[in-house]
Order: C-alpha cells, then sequence, then structure tokens
C-alpha cells in the first residue's frame, strides 16, 4: 500500500447536480477540505471550482450524456484533483 501526505488527506472534490430556475440541471464541482484531518469524514467547501453546461432531465436520464461529455467530466475532476494535491500546476 502506498503512502498518501496529509495534504492529499485534505483536499478533495464535492460533485452535486444543482436544479435551476428554468428546471434543467448542471453538474457543481466544489473544492473542499477537510476540518478533521486524517481519516476526515466532516468536509467544508473552500470554493466553487466549475459548473458545467446545463442539461435537461431527458438528457440526464433518458438519453443520457455522450461518451465524450463523461470524458470531459472525468477529464476535468481527475486534473483538479492533481492540482489540489500539488501534483500538477
Amino acid at each position: 500500500m502506498s503512502q498518501v501526505d496529509n495534504k492529499s488527506k485534505n483536499v478533495g472534490l464535492s460533485v452535486s447536480l444543482e436544479r435551476t430556475d428554468s428546471g434543467s440541471y448542471r453538474l457543481v464541482v466544489d473544492d473542499v477540505e477537510s476540518m478533521t484531518g486524517v481519516g476526515a469524514s466532516l468536509w467544508k467547501s473552500v470554493g466553487l471550482y466549475t459548473t458545467s453546461p446545463e442539461y435537461s432531465k431527458d438528457e440526464l436520464v433518458e438519453t443520457g450524456l455522450s461518451d465524450d461529455q463523461l470524458k470531459e467530466i472525468g477529464f476535468s475532476i481527475m486534473i483538479r484533483l492533481l492540482a489540489l494535491n500539488g501534483l500538477i500546476k
């Protein structure tokens, strides 16, 4: 098992689905940090990282997002996690 430094254990991302006033939805990604340190279970938001374009319920549930859209979301999340943990600038 590899060791992870304390910074890595204290920062992360919160991903949520937000309903907009128009009735569509968007993905919201916030930077979060641990409130309790190692083995953290309590997190607080420290800032908005990004929001996605708005999607209709049909786009999310019935037809689903395209492979390219899903890849873009996953890529964005991985890049941000690497940056938060000081692995890239």
